[in-house]
Order: C-alpha cells, then sequence, then structure tokens
C-alpha cells in the first residue's frame, strides 16, 4: 500500500485488478449517465473485504487517464476506522477529529473518521447528506467506506444518503438473506457487486446482472 499501487483485495493476480477496472469503466459511464459523484461501499457483516475494495475502487478511479479532478476516499466507520489505521496508522486513529490527507495513491485523498469521544452514537440523515453535498463540490469522485449495515446503524444511515452503492459480499460468509437485509430497498443504486473469498475475486456490474437474469 506504501508505493501506491492497486491491492488486490484476495487475488493478486491481474485478473483481480482488470475486474477493478471493468467496475471502474462501468461506475464512471454511470455516473456521466446519471450525474451522481458519492459512492457507497457497503457489506452487510464486518470482515467481508470492504474497506480494500473501496481503496481498490479509489485507486483505480485516481489513476483513469483523462478524468478530471481528483477522488476522495472517505472513512465513514467512526467506530471501526479500519481505513484511516490502514492509511494514516494508530495515532490518526485515535484523533477526535476528521483530517484531510493526501494518500500515495495518485489523484486520491483521504477523510479520516474521528475517534467517538462517547458511547455509540449515529449522525442523523441530513448531517451526511449535507457533508457529502459540500465533499461532492470538491471532488469528481467520493468514495464512501461504509460501516457493515447489519453490525452498524450507521451503515444503514450512510445506505440512504450516497448516491451509488457497491456491494462487497464474502463467498461462503453471508447467507443471501443477509444480503437481502443489507440491502433493503436500495437495489435499484448498487451499481457493482464484488464476491471476494473463491479462487479469484470478482466484480460484476448491474448491466452484467441485468443480462444474466
Amino acid at each position: 500500500m506504501d508505493n501506491g499501487r492497486l491491492v488486490p483485495a484476495k487475488d493478486p493476480e491481474a485478473r483481480t485488478a482488470d475486474g477493478y477496472l471493468r467496475l471502474t469503466a462501468h461506475l464512471l459511464l454511470e455516473a456521466e449517465r446519471h450525474g451522481f459523484r458519492t459512492v457507497g461501499v457497503f457489506s452487510a457483516l464486518s470482515g467481508e473485504g470492504k474497506t480494500t475494495a473501496a481503496i481498490n475502487l479509489a485507486a483505480s478511479l485516481g489513476r483513469t487517464r483523462g478524468r478530471e479532478g481528483r477522488v476522495l476516499l472517505v472513512d465513514g466507520d467512526a467506530r471501526g476506522r479500519m481505513l484511516t489505521r490502514l492509511l494514516c496508522g494508530e495515532d490518526a486513529a485515535q484523533n477526535s477529529s476528521s483530517v484531510l490527507a493526501a494518500t500515495s495513491f495518485e489523484g486520491v485523498d483521504l477523510l479520516t473518521a474521528p475517534a467517538s469521544s462517547g458511547g455509540p452514537t449515529i449522525h442523523a440523515p441530513a448531517a451526511w447528506v449535507e457533508t457529502l453535498q459540500q465533499l461532492s463540490s470538491r471532488y469528481t469522485q467520493v468514495i464512501i467506506d461504509c460501516p457493515a449495515v447489519l453490525a452498524d446503524p450507521e451503515g444503514v444511515v450512510l445506505r440512504e444518503c450516497v448516491e451509488a452503492l457497491v456491494l462487497v459480499i464474502e463467498v461462503g460468509h453471508t447467507t443471501r438473506k443477509a444480503v437481502e437485509r443489507a440491502v433493503g430497498t436500495v437495489g435499484r443504486r448498487v451499481v457493482g457487486v464484488i464476491l471476494n473469498g473463491s479462487d479469484e475475486t470478482h466484480t460484476t456490474t448491474r448491466a452484467e446482472r441485468k443480462r444474466s437474469s
């Protein structure tokens, strides 16, 4: 990660990077058609690889030639702060304020998650909407690493506030029922799915799912 290269979610082979490039191409086309800038990367449960997937997607977007503006990677998980820990270290994860910082990935900045000073809490949807509107006025793409929807109520709030979604599923770990509960009523905003945990990491787009159904 320190050298700014793409970090495959599970499989180091080139086909994994190709999958993220295919997902990136689809996301850029969808964003151009529908005008969205905020994309939430989410999962039903913790430990499915969504943080690494968010990093991969942001890195792939940042390296896209001819794309205008920078990409912002947002740690939306104030409880876990895994993205902040991975890219900035433990000291940053203890900071009580969010910090905007450059990353080693080409064209990608990071907004860290602040450490919680009290007990468990959530943000009101209006607060997230206002924050995301401010960020999307400064960045062409905003990729949010969302909390696991079934593990943290903040994930439910964020799921409803972003404009588009990428779902991460750990094969053999997450049941179909859990995925359905995680997606809820926002299935039409899921523009891509990343399948981790098989022999290789797969990515599928909304268009590909439509053709196979």
